[in-house]
């Protein structure tokens, strides 16, 4: 056997990444290799002789002398390092530092001896604390992300009063598909970067829940907050030698419940305002059983989709003058074997909040289409309505042209019938499917002009055939001075846009013979016939003619 030398093992310890302490029993330091001297500033000859607390934090070290003197080495620890605890240490700048921290015993003699080995976790922690944040927060605007607004709002003591606002952008998906992503995501940057700066001071938490939306936790009167929020939201955003115009709807929910269950809440109001209609509302218990009802509307329509329930009915056509039938109008009616007959207006925006509208819009058309086919001999004329949903699918015109492939029917006998808020929605990407639609040869109606955005620029922008005046002008002719002048006025424009006009709602003989007056070609309404199914309107053109 050898003979040990004791240089070989302040060799060894010396050349240890881990700061090594030997302290007697009274926290006396006795001994430290070179890595404690790097880790914590203190040369070794500074070390030697210092109690332990010397690298211990202050508030920690009365803990730490209380842990010496009860220490029992028959309890100790008995492995170094990787016990998964961390604890603070002091450098001798006054600075602290997570260190793990293993403790061994040993007896020289009467004298008890602990020796520590300390590893700095620094970069672990950094590493700990880079994937905290990232789990927290949003990649793109640097807020936080659902999980870490919910747990920052556990967080902090829950106010009675507290609101939760869901902001929905709009517009953004359009931006993306006109501009590409990267555009897309700096619009999203600045619409977060304002509504952080705007509510900074407000003790809000806002943060991005969906791709263009973000929910706010709000103290602050929340109806103002949401009102000051959509301000932001609507200033224009620079972009090159445009502008990006950015809407939205903001839903609010101040009801008692967990932050989850009012941000669900506030969904909820937000997504009854409609996809495009912007604005701001308050969510109630009304409210929620209007969703309820439209979630059981939903299902059955889905349910009547399915099953072929649905049922075309087809609005008489006329030609003024001659009072002869020159095409229908393509109505969808719903006759539910437990809810009976279901009007449009309770089951058409159950269907664009859904997605079921263009399920609807296709069932019509290719109805309409079949219909009509076995008469084209007739050269009767069909208009089918299609909604702004529907103009938002890029394929939109390969649908149409699909089904007048499959029934072989003439482009020339289809009217395709849009709304203003149509046109409104998009008008750069509605104009383009609107000129694709025109070069099939397919006629374009602008429905209920007057009654929403009118605009003379879409008049003029958008490929149009026809103007149909809305019933609710027509009502009160030829009696009101004001309805009248109304109607003269767009049975006027339309002439000098070479358009045609068709009325609606015509219900006595005096409107007729007005419309009539004002060179208004085709009408439509009850003093002629209410819409009919496909057999009985076949039978009425035969009478008529």
């Amino acid at each position: 056997m050898f003979p040990y030398d004791q240089s070989i093992t302040h060799a060894i310890l010396d050349s240890s990444l881990d700061a090594v302490f030997t302290i007697r029993a009274d926290g006396q330091i006795v001994d430290v290799n070179a890595a404690a001297s790097r880790m914590f500033g203190w040369r070794r000859d500074e070390l030697l002789g210092r109690n332990i607390s010397t690298v211990v934090p202050i508030p920690m070290r009365g803990q730490h002398d209380g842990f010496l003197q009860h220490f029992d080495p028959v309890r100790g620890i008995t492995h170094v390092l990787g016990n998964g605890r961390l604890l603070l240490a002091e450098h001798q700048n006054g600075s602290t530092f997570p260190v793990e921290v293993g403790i061994s015993h040993f007896n020289i003699g009467a004298q008890g001896y602990f020796t520590g080995f300390v590893r700095d976790m620094s970069e672990r922690q950094r590493h700990v604390d880079e994937l905290q944040y990232l789990a927290h927060h949003d990649d793109d605007t640097g807020l936080l992300n659902y999980r870490g607004w919910i747990a920052a709002l556990l967080a902090r003591p829950q106010a009675p009063d507290a609101a939760v606002l869901y902001i929905q952008m709009n517009c953004f998906t359009r931006i993306i598909a006109a501009h590409g992503r990267p555009v897309g995501a700096m619009a999203l940057c600045a619409i977060a970067a304002r509504l952080d700066k705007r509510l900074t001071g407000t003790g809000a938490a806002i943060a991005r829940v969906g791709e263009a939306a973000f929910a706010v936790h709000a103290e602050y009167p929340a109806l103002a907050l949401a009102e000051a929020c959509l301000a932001e939201i609507q200033i224009p955003i620079a972009y090159q030698h445009t502008t990006l115009q950015i809407s939205a709807q903001i839903g609010i929910a101040a009801e008692q419940g967990s932050s989850a269950e009012r941000l669900r809440d506030a969904m909820t109001a937000s997504e009854h305002l409609g996809i495009s209609a912007g604005g701001i509302l308050a969510f109630s218990s009304e409210l929620a059983q209007q969703l309820k009802h439209a979630v059981f509307l939903e299902s059955r329509l889905q349910h009547a989709l399915e099953r072929n329930a649905l049922r075309l009915m087809l609005q008489p056509k006329l030609d003024l003058s001659t009072e002869q039938v020159v095409g229908a109008e393509a109505l969808v009616r719903w006759q539910d074997e437990d809810l009976g007959l279901v009007s449009p207006l309770d089951f058409i925006g159950v269907a664009e909040r859904s997605g079921l509208i263009h399920q609807i819009t296709d069932w019509v058309l290719e109805h309409s289409l079949a219909e009509f086919q076995r008469y084209r001999h007739q050269g009767l004329s069909v208009a089918v309505n299609f909604s702004a949903l529907d103009f938002q699918q890029s394929d939109v015109v390969d649908r149409v042209r699909q089904s007048l492939r499959q029934y072989d029917f003439d482009p020339a006998l289809l009217e395709i019938e849009i709304t203003e808020s149509t046109v409104a929605q998009d008008p750069q990407a509605t104009a383009a499917r609107m000129r694709e639609l025109k070069a099939e040869g397919i006629g374009l109606a602008l429905d209920d002009f007057g009654t929403g955005y009118s605009s003379l620029a879409y008049l003029r922008q958008f490929p149009l055939d026809t103007l149909k005046i809305d019933a609710s002008f027509v009502r009160n002719t030829p009696d009101t001075p004001d309805a009248n002048a109304v109607a003269g006025a767009i049975a006027a424009l339309a002439r000098a846009l070479n358009m045609q006009t068709v009325a609606e709602g015509v219900e006595t003989r005096a409107q007729a013979e007005f419309l009539k007056s004002l060179s208004v070609e085709r009408c439509q309404g009850f003093l002629f016939s209410r819409p009919l199914p496909p057999s009985e309107f076949h039978q009425y053109v035969a009478a008529r003619r």
